[in-house]
This record gives C-alpha cells, sequence and structure tokens, in this order.
C-alpha cells in the first residue's frame, strides 16, 4: 500500500503562478483538494485525470477520501496554511505524515512589509467557524 505524502500549496485569490518545482509536483500527482474557489483558479494546471476533493464541513469527509487513496495529496489552502489554516488541522490529524507546506504571503504579511511594522506584533484571531463577536474578546 502506498504512503500517504502531502503537499499544501499557498494560493492566492488569482490564478497562482506556480513555480517550476510546484508545477512538477502538479503534473505528477493525481489527487488534490480545495476549496470550490481553488478549483476554478488551478483546475488548468491540474494533469488531465486528476481526482478532486472539494473541501467542505465536515471534514472528516477528507481525511476519509485520503485514506482511501494514500499516495501524494496536494491540498491547494489561501495565503500561508500555517495561519489559522489547514496544515495545522492535517499535521493533527496525519501526525506521522507531516506535510511540505509552499505558503504564499498572506495579507498580514504584506500589510507588515508594506507599512514597515514588524507583524510579528500583531495579535490575530481567526473567526473560521465563529461569529464576529469573536473581535470583541480579543
Amino acid at each position: 500500500m502506498d504512503k500517504l505524502k502531502i503537499t499544501v500549496i499557498g494560493i492566492c485569490d488569482e490564478k497562482p503562478g506556480f513555480s517550476n518545482g510546484q508545477k512538477d509536483l502538479i503534473s505528477d500527482c493525481r489527487y488534490f483538494a480545495g476549496g470550490k474557489r481553488h478549483y476554478l483558479l488551478v483546475k488548468d494546471a491540474l494533469p488531465e485525470k486528476h481526482v478532486w476533493v472539494s473541501i467542505t464541513i465536515p471534514i472528516a469527509d477528507l481525511f476519509d477520501e485520503m485514506r482511501k487513496a494514500p499516495g501524494q495529496w496536494i491540498i491547494f489552502a489561501s495565503g500561508d496554511p500555517w495561519l489559522f489554516g489547514i496544515a495545522n488541522t492535517l499535521k493533527q490529524e496525519f501526525p506521522n505524515n507531516p506535510a511540505d507546506v509552499y505558503p504564499l504571503f498572506n495579507s498580514f504579511q504584506l500589510l507588515g512589509h508594506r507599512s514597515g511594522v514588524n507583524y510579528g506584533e500583531y495579535k490575530i484571531i481567526s473567526l473560521t467557524g465563529r461569529s464576529w463577536q469573536e473581535f470583541d474578546k480579543s
């Protein structure tokens, strides 16, 4: 049986410009996952006979699909997959299968770079799965 190999590639909200190494990974892979909007952005870069799994709630459905089809999986995520992202969830679910992660600058990092601010001191919360009232608690 093939061992599960996970790669997570951060993309922006525009058609991504993949590095040559990422293009090679994509062309050699069959199984892909991401949000529906991610698929619209990357589908032209995927091999003809690819399998796409849309990441939806419950996310356990994605994990079940990954266990049923071990081998190379590429997960597309927004920005930096470690910042409140899917890379953390994958690490918890598959602790013996560390992911290779290719982050993309996220909006917080870009703001820090453009304004010359140390973004390491930002206080950040995630609203994923939470209400706007979370801002009031911080």
